[in-house]
Order: structure tokens, then sequence, then C-alpha cells
């Protein structure tokens, strides 16, 4: 296995990272299925960037294994997103890698809660 990639999302991730998002609820059995509830994922660009937030994904051997979002929320506030690491990579510190980095970048663009 290589070093995994942190990297930003793109619109040719967007099946792999809604197969990621449905995976990881499947794990805990809270997977409802695809519908309504996937519209943000099916338009990352609209639901997270326009907005000035972010959409990261973590790759390795060519496959997504996490991906976490920040969705600004106000002009200083934001919220965390899409938190998923595949059930396959989790406990390796995956979600802590994202998770700092969307806190770094927050902090970064004026995001005090």
């Amino acid at each position: 296995m290589t070093d995994p990639l942190l990297r930003h999302a793109t619109p040719t991730d967007t099946a792999a990272i809604i197969d990621l998002h449905h995976a990881a609820l499947r794990s805990v059995m809270a997977d409802a299925g695809p519908g309504p509830g996937d519209d943000d994922l099916n338009d990352i660009r609209q639901h997270y960037l326009e907005p000035g937030g972010e959409f990261l994904v973590l790759e390795t051997n060519a496959q997504i294994i996490a991906m976490g979002a920040l969705r600004r929320t106000g002009p200083t506030t934001a919220e965390v997103k899409r938190m998923r690491v595949h059930p396959d990579h989790q406990g390796s510190g995956h979600g802590r890698l994202l998770l700092n980095t969307l806190e770094e970048r927050a902090v970064s663009r004026g995001i005090r809660s």
C-alpha cells in the first residue's frame, strides 16, 4: 500500500465518494441507501466549495479511503460534514488527519466557530 494522498475532491470522484459514504454507513447499520440525502455529494462544488468550504479526500492505491468536508454556515462559522473512513481503513489515524486539516483550513479562512 502506498502512503495516502490528501487532496481536494474533484467531480470525477463523485461515484467513489458516494460509494465510500454508503460503505461507512453500512458498517454501522445506518445506511438508508441512495436518495435525496446524497444530493450534496452529487454537487460538491455547489454545496461546499462555492460557499467557501472544503471537501477533501484521502486516497491510496487509486482508491478513496476517507473523506471530510467543511461547510461554511456564516462569515465566521462552519461545520464539519461527511466525515467518513472506509471500514477497512479505520483505526489508522485517517479521520484525525482529515479533521486536523479541515480545522487548520477553517482557521486560515477566518472561521472561529
